[in-house]
């Protein structure tokens, strides 16, 4: 398990199962009030989760048929955006959420190239993505979080042959911060990417939205 030095020398340990159960339970009641919908995985609203989607899928139109992994694909709306835009690759959608699985799986039960899991790590793909996956810490320690983010990248970095998505809600980008909310920072998110191994990183954003997403490119 990583850990991660505060500075007071003192080591804080990645998510434990009972926190991760605690996330996962909070999106499945999401999801069994608002059903397979923007609300139910937590999007304030469907236009909110529609911008975010076309920002990633923009990205990965650019190469139209690469196999992609999406971590915390929740129900598959990303795949939706993916498929009106004519991406004919391969999808793997990975969610610790067994209830958001079942949800995704059953949505698109006719798309061959389409397959979900549960899970909480990447599997290898050209393009692994992760959308809003790190928005919510709902009261874990910040310390905590942090680490958990930071593997997380690292082990999306590992698992995409091609690139790496990844979208924060920006800190500086709200006045009034709430509580359960994680914000980040360009630069640091960047730097954690870099030293996991991609080559490079850019900094995508849009007018209007409150957050920004770090395109890493890993190919060799």
């Amino acid at each position: 398990m990583s850990t991660l030095r505060r500075d007071d020398g003192e080591q804080t340990p990645e998510l434990g199962p009972e926190q991760l159960e605690t996330l996962v339970g909070h999106f499945e009641q999401a999801l069994a009030r608002h059903g397979p919908t923007a609300r139910g995985v937590d999007w304030r609203t469907e236009s909110d989760q529609v911008a975010r989607n076309e920002m990633l899928a923009a990205e990965i139109m650019a190469t139209p048929k690469a196999p992609v992994c999406d971590l915390g694909c929740g129900y598959g709306a990303l795949l939706d955006q993916l498929r009106a835009c004519g991406y004919g690759g391969r999808y793997t959608g990975i969610d610790a959420s067994s209830d958001m699985i079942g949800a995704a799986s059953a949505r698109n039960a006719e798309d061959p190239r389409a397959s979900f899991h549960v899970g909480t790590a990447p599997e290898p793909a050209d393009i692994v993505v992760a959308s809003g996956l790190f928005s919510w810490h709902l009261g874990v320690d910040r310390g905590q979080w942090v680490v958990h983010v930071d593997a997380t990248l690292g082990r999306m970095v590992e698992a995409a042959s091609s690139a790496v998505l990844v979208n924060f809600l920006a800190r500086t980008a709200l006045v009034n911060l709430t509580p359960h909310l994680h914000y980040d920072d360009p630069d640091r998110v960047g730097a954690v990417l870099l030293a996991a191994g991609a080559r490079k990183v850019r900094v995508v954003t849009r007018a209007g939205l409150s957050d920004f997403t770090v395109v890493a490119d890993t190919g060799p």
